[in-house]
């Protein structure tokens, strides 16, 4: 899933997050990074890529940006990956590098 919500590319968390009620909003994980900052905690984001993608990345086509993910939720699994659900980044897809780039800046001014 994808619950992270990105001001640049909304339509990560709209297509990832298992529901509408199950979202990081930028402020939420500003409030968490600082409620463990001030407790001697370090939070760290998990961005697990290039493989284990797929929801969140499906809206790269309607946005004229092309397949972003490949091999999204296929079946039979076990031809298409170790574990499911199935997706890697479409590397060979120049618009990926834009996109990863945008997800990483709003990462780091989250989590700073």
């Amino acid at each position: 899933s994808f619950p992270m919500v990105l001001k640049s590319l909304p339509n990560m968390a709209y297509y990832g997050a298992y529901s509408s009620r199950q979202l990081y909003q930028p402020s939420d994980i500003r409030h968490l990074v600082e409620y463990g900052r001030v407790r001697g905690i370090r939070v760290l984001p998990e961005f697990d890529a290039p493989a284990h993608v797929g929801n969140g990345w499906e809206w790269g086509p309607q946005q004229g940006l092309g397949n972003l993910a490949v091999c999204v939720n296929q079946e039979p699994w076990q031809k298409y990956c170790v574990e499911p659900p199935c997706g890697q980044l479409n590397i060979a897809n120049q618009n990926i590098y834009s996109v990863l780039g945008k997800i990483y800046e709003e990462m780091m001014e989250m989590f700073g």
